[in-house]
């Protein structure tokens, strides 16, 4: 079984995403890129102004509102607040940040039990949607018909939350995680609009750690919830985790697959043109930066860099023993930004490392090629 992630639009002058592609928005782009090279500039001078108000963001797509601060993603500032991207800010990366002073940790109610959750979401959703529970944890309510339900609460969510917990997490929730499946972009924009009391600013999802909360159009495919649901898994195993290794586990499995023995894969998905084109950001400075460099204006760029220093990691079979030597070195103060726990971990000096990692990402073709 694969999951993926809906394709964003794409402008490769500015890295500039803008929601999944549709027939109209295959239209313009194609006529985008038949325009003479100093016309394209004033055209996409035109487009970013346009945008500028709209909630897009550069280097992103307009993806999962995650109320995690920024794209289905969690923000270190985020993690302040509720340490998850998606709570205050902006989104990025399909992110949505909604500004709520109740998504705090403060916030969770320490007794609620997956019933109570499920209880709670039935009560303030309208008739037709459908509420069940999934892996012990997950409340989760769809108003998608019960086939279509239980295939995303049994073959996505139990099925990769049990795939990362055997490879990643040693802490589970305590408390259940509230999960809304709507099927469209009409539902998902209505009920985050009557749930939270704010419009999404991102058409996919997102993940409200301090309120433990994903709220995802699930009409865009399964990518952007295995993305999110990531999230919320690393929250109680790590709730500090600098945002760009949180961003680049989730990042990878936006688009993956089963391996043998239930563990998840990531595959090769549309950020790899974003990296070609915006370039490799050296690992050093990478793993070093803040929540606000690694969510400024190159954000996209700098997602792709981290997705992709994941999926090597992972290629070369490191990948769960970083995340786990960085988590506990983390916790003791001795590492705060990954750089150490990964000299210790590769085997080899990362300028080294670096050479071969950058070789590595050079071979692989999007669209991949089965």
């Amino acid at each position: 079984m694969r999951w993926r992630e809906p394709e964003a639009v794409y402008n490769p002058e500015e890295g500039i995403y803008a929601g999944h592609t549709s027939k109209s928005e295959g239209r313009i782009r194609a006529m985008f890129m038949s325009m003479h090279g100093s016309v394209r500039i004033v055209a996409l001078a035109v487009l970013v102004w346009l945008l500028s108000g709209t909630g897009a963001q550069a280097g992103e797509p307009a993806a999962p509102p995650r109320v995690v601060p920024r794209r289905t993603e969690t923000t270190a500032a985020a993690r302040g607040a509720a340490r998850a991207p998606g709570i205050t800010g902006t989104p990025s990366n399909g992110v949505s940040v909604i500004p709520d002073a109740t998504n705090t940790a403060d916030a969770v109610k320490p007794t609620e039990t997956v019933d109570q959750a499920m209880a709670e979401m039935k009560k303030r959703l309208p008739a037709g949607f459908v509420v069940g529970s999934a892996g012990g944890i997950f409340a989760v309510a769809g108003d998608l018909d019960q086939r279509s339900f239980e295939r995303f609460k049994k073959g996505t969510i139990e099925s990769a939350a049990e795939a990362l917990w055997k490879d990643f997490f040693d802490k589970k929730p305590t408390e259940p995680i509230k999960i809304y499946l709507f099927r469209d972009a009409a539902s998902y924009e209505r009920q985050v609009a009557a749930l939270t009391g704010h419009k999404p600013t991102t058409p996919y999802g997102f993940f409200m750690p301090g309120e433990r909360t994903m709220m995802m159009n699930i009409g865009t495919g399964g990518g952007t919830l295995v993305h999110e649901l990531t999230h919320s898994l690393t929250w109680p195993d790590w709730p500090s985790c600098p945002t760009w290794l949180l961003e680049g586990l989730g990042s990878l499995f936006e688009q993956c697959e089963f391996s043998d023995g239930g563990h998840l894969r990531g595959l090769v998905n549309w950020r790899l043109p974003v990296l070609l084109r915006g370039g490799f950001t050296p690992l050093d400075k990478l793993v070093g930066m803040t929540d606000a460099e690694f969510r400024g204006q190159a954000s996209g760029v700098h997602y792709a860099n981290a997705r992709y220093l994941c999926q090597y990691l992972q290629e070369r079979g490191l990948l769960i023993k970083f995340y786990k030597t960085f988590r506990d070195a983390h916790a003791a103060g001795t590492d705060k930004t990954g750089w150490e726990s990964f000299k210790g971990v590769i085997g080899e000096p990362p300028d080294q490392f670096e050479r071969k990692w950058q070789a590595w990402v050079k071979t692989l073709r999007w669209p991949a090629r089965d």
